[in-house]
């Protein structure tokens, strides 16, 4: 049938507040917990996904060595594959 070659999923993100490595600063990078969505429909050679990030539009941070780096609002990404045979 149609109906089963929809997938439809999501994950939940959460990171409690943790300090950043920055030299002689004491900076703490806030918590927070971040929703993600997705939807995809199956043909035999066809994938059409739809993602849809941070769904609750929250303000995050990553930290890598002495940079905090901001990440991205809530965002749509859709992608469309094909599986050569």
């Amino acid at each position: 049938p149609r109906l089963l070659r929809l997938s439809v999923g999501g994950g939940v993100v959460a990171a409690s507040r943790r300090q950043a490595r920055l030299p002689n600063v004491a900076t703490v990078i806030p918590s927070y917990g971040r929703v993600d969505l997705f939807a995809a429909w199956r043909a035999p050679q066809w994938t059409l996904q739809v993602n849809v990030k941070n769904v609750n539009d929250v303000r995050w941070f990553e930290a890598q060595g002495a940079n905090i780096i901001p990440q991205a609002p809530r965002h749509v990404l859709v992608s469309l594959g094909y599986q050569f045979r």
